[in-house]
């Protein structure tokens, strides 16, 4: 596939999945009430129309900030904006503390240099940039030819939790950072994969290299022989390349 092809593909299953979600996210706020903000409203403690999680009007809910700005969405543009020490004294300054750090301190940093920007259309933009980034590097790096990439983005943007790598939560940017680790894993030459090892003074255990699973064994066990002919004194350099050879005919060695 070409990257034009790659491009398109991604493009057109992220488009399409998103616009389906905020329907059925409009339809989902204009429908049904948020009970919380009811029960308070009737409680007298807060008017209903006065937070944007309870919706009354179909205008209303055609705002995606009125859909999706809300749960763990909410203590992250407190982090993004106050940071975890604001407040660390009061138990709400204090359930900062469980949620991690990088999302939110990634769009807060683009929050201080442009700070009259919406913390929830500038966290939106971003992870739809990082859910767009790792499925641009899934299609091109983690599977081959149009027909598995189809399904692949298939599965991942209609999935249930597909909702969430849109709006301000963490999911995003974990999915790229995690895709990126497989591609890196994927493109490593392990014979300096090997050479990390000796140079961190690593033991030479099969136990240690458990990335042979995405590249295949045989690799693995050809580095590891020649670094222990190379690195290691020549009696017990030749007994370890020895082992090292009985174990690659072992289909259960690895």
């Amino acid at each position: 596939m070409s990257g034009r092809s790659h491009a398109s593909i991604v493009l057109r299953w992220f488009l399409a999945s998103r616009l389906a979600i905020y329907a059925i996210g409009v339809i989902g706020v204009a429908t049904f009430a948020n009970l919380r903000w009811v029960a308070l409203e009737q409680s007298g403690e807060s008017p209903l129309n006065a937070h944007p999680g309870a919706v009354i009007n179909n205008t209303t809910a055609l705002n995606p900030e009125s859909v999706w700005q809300k749960w763990d969405a909410v203590a992250y543009e407190r982090i993004a904006r106050e940071g975890y020490a604001h407040e660390a004294g009061d138990i709400k300054g204090q359930e900062k503390a469980g949620y991690f750090p990088l999302y939110p301190l990634t769009v807060g940093a683009v929050l201080r240099v442009a700070p009259s920007l919406s913390f929830f259309w500038t966290a939106s933009v971003l992870s739809s940039l990082f859910t767009v980034a790792a499925l641009l590097l899934i299609v091109t790096h983690l599977v081959s030819g149009t027909e598995l990439a189809e399904r692949v983005m298939a599965i991942m943007m209609t999935s249930a939790g597909s909702f969430y790598l849109s709006i301000p939560y963490t999911e995003s940017l974990f999915l790229l950072l995690v895709v990126a680790t497989l591609v890196a894993t994927r493109r490593r030459h392990y014979e300096l994969a090997a050479e990390e090892l000796e140079r961190h003074h690593a033991r030479l255990h099969h136990d240690d290299l458990r990335v042979t699973f995405f590249k295949g064994r045989h690799h693995a066990y050809d580095a590891l022989v020649r670094l222990s002919l190379d690195r290691m004194p020549q009696e017990e350099g030749i007994a370890s390349a020895f082992a090292w050879c009985e174990r690659a005919r072992s289909p259960t060695a690895i």
